[in-house]
């Protein structure tokens, strides 16, 4: 049986992730910021999949120490890791790119894990 890690999965694509791999007979370790939602997330999918198939983590994924802490928590809860799957993001405003403030664009580029100057 796979383990599967999703970030950003406790809504949208990343949930369509989660079920689908859940459906195929996956482990499934979802992740999301706020703990509401991962909680109403993981005891959805426990009670159609069984709770030892899935479980909940929290991560801001803009917070290394935290991605490193769902690694290890995920690992230690089904045994290993096979797939790892980056969904978790942010969108910005559907207008020109030269309307988005430059504090908007850098905190994109920071939540990606690269360097702001």
């Amino acid at each position: 049986m796979k383990t599967i890690v999703i970030t950003g999965s406790t809504k949208g694509i990343g949930l369509a992730m989660a079920d689908a791999f859940l459906q195929d007979g996956c482990q499934v370790a979802i992740s999301g910021g706020r703990q509401e939602p991962l909680d109403e997330a993981v005891a959805s999918r426990a009670t159609s999949y069984g709770s030892q198939r899935v479980a909940g983590f929290l991560c801001d994924v803009t917070l290394p120490e935290q991605v490193e802490s769902l690694w290890q928590e995920a690992a230690d809860r089904f045994g290993r890791i096979d797939i790892w799957i980056n969904n978790a993001g942010m969108g910005l405003p559907a207008e020109p790119m030269e309307n988005i403030p430059l504090a908007k664009w850098q905190q994109v580029v920071k939540a990606s894990g690269a360097k702001v100057d």
